[in-house]
């Protein structure tokens, strides 16, 4: 049996050379990578996957992201050898809401033309709250082991060069810019810890902060505040950061708070999916309510 992935990349389908391809450079060589090069999503592109799907006749198809299932309804419809599958890596009541059609999706799911994977306690709750019915199976979400990497005296060295004394606490974000993500209420939290007279930096690497939005956002930004760009030795800097600072309104099971774990690199954040699956004892971390600014003093 093998299983063909299809993820949702930005507005393009599968895994491409782009600044969102992240995992791209992690795929085994024994993975076939097809990039459909759409744009723009339309009936195009739903027919493209109904011909890729029943080209290969995959024994799996594997989908992720809010809005693949109704790329991939003609398949799901009509292509019913295959065992179709989606990861569910948001809160629902929040993916829902950035989902075309999610009328659709829940008529599909309750029919069960699809099973429906959560990756965490709250994450299979919220899918039962908004779709009627349970997840089929509870998968937590997980990471391989990280270790650091052969540029690490170089990224201590830049960390470094971006403290002010040999006492300045290093915060670090990981996220790409967008909406769920809030780097708006974290930039703006930040400014005020510093104003307050507090000897820290904040370290931010994601891509897409060349959006105008993005920009803008980094002109808001005080000059404590770096923004680093996608870096792909994720574990060399939480190595090296104290604090790990998530300003999510809603997550799944966030791959990178896994990563900061392992790191021993203290979590920091909003009491959303993922925080209040992995840690039990929640006074052994910082939680802020999702709607207020986080509490980082």
């Amino acid at each position: 049996a093998y299983e063909l992935l299809i993820g949702l990349v930005g507005s393009e389908m599968c895994i491409r050379d782009s600044n969102r391809a992240f995992y791209k450079f992690e795929l085994n060589q024994k993975i076939e990578y097809v990039n459909l090069g759409y744009e723009k999503l339309g009936i195009s592109c739903i027919l493209s996957i109904y011909k890729l799907i029943n080209k290969y006749k995959p024994d799996v198809v594997h989908m992720h992201l809010s809005n693949v299932p109704i790329l991939c309804l003609f398949a799901i419809l009509f292509l019913r050898t295959s065992e179709y599958v989606v990861t569910c890596h948001n809160q629902c009541e929040s993916e829902l809401n950035y989902s075309k059609l999610p009328f659709i999706k829940k008529w599909l799911f309750r029919l069960g033309l699809y099973k429906m994977i959560a990756i965490s306690d709250a994450n299979a709750e919220s899918i039962h709250r908004c779709y009627g019915k349970m997840p089929n199976a509870l998968i937590y979400n997980g990471r391989k082991s990280v270790s650091v990497s052969t540029e690490l005296s170089k990224v201590k060295n830049e960390i470094r060069s971006f403290c002010r004394s040999d006492n300045t606490v290093v915060f670090l974000n990981i996220a790409r810019y967008a909406p769920q993500k809030n780097h708006k209420r974290l930039i703006r939290c930040f400014n005020k810890f510093i104003e307050s007279g507090y000897d820290a930096i904040l370290l931010i690497i994601g891509s897409d902060f060349n959006s105008k939005s993005g920009l803008e956002l980094q002109t808001a930004a005080c000059n404590s505040i770096f923004f680093l760009g996608q870096k792909h030795n994720i574990s060399d800097y939480l190595s090296l950061s104290d604090i790990f600072v998530l300003s999510s309104d809603f997550e799944g099971m966030p791959i990178t708070l896994i990563e900061a774990l392992a790191n021993a690199c203290v979590p920091v954040g909003t009491p959303v999916s993922g925080i209040i699956d992995v840690v039990e004892d929640l006074s052994l971390i910082h939680i802020s309510e999702p709607t207020r600014p986080i509490s980082i003093s």
